[in-house]
């Protein structure tokens, strides 16, 4: 199994956030697995356009706090966070949780920000690694 960032025009500064160097097309994928003598079980979407614009959102916002904190030359107070905030974030987390789904659902693979793929090493391939190592 392999999972992998797709869309290369998908490639942002959250890609640099979580260390992603860059991101495939589906038929590149395909063509790289299939030059090592993988054979392709199963393709399926993980993650829509919806997900890689939230994180496009998110890392945004946390250059900005961090941008300002540096501004000020000062560390910004620690609070705690109230119960209820708690509360409605999980609220808004499950419902945000259902509108992924959806997305990932009714996007074409086309779109989607992460595709899953289920190979295996062909029979042929396998026993001539098999040959070259004896």
């Amino acid at each position: 199994m392999l999972t992998f960032p797709h869309r290369k025009g998908y490639f942002a500064n959250d890609d640099r956030y979580v260390h992603h160097k860059r991101r495939y097309e589906l038929s590149e994928m395909r063509k790289k697995l299939a030059d090592a003598g993988f054979k392709i079980r199963r393709v399926e979407k993980v993650l829509g356009p919806l997900e890689k614009l939230t994180m496009m959102i998110v890392v945004g916002a946390i250059s900005w706090f961090q941008r300002r904190r540096g501004k000020h030359g000062q560390n910004l107070p620690r609070r705690p966070i109230p119960g209820w905030m708690r509360g409605v974030f999980d609220l808004c987390n499950r419902i945000y949780m259902v509108l992924v789904w959806f997305d990932t659902l009714a996007m074409p693979r086309a779109l989607a920000s992460v595709i899953l793929i289920v190979a295996e090493l062909s029979a042929t391939t396998g026993e001539k690694q098999r040959g070259d190592r004896l």
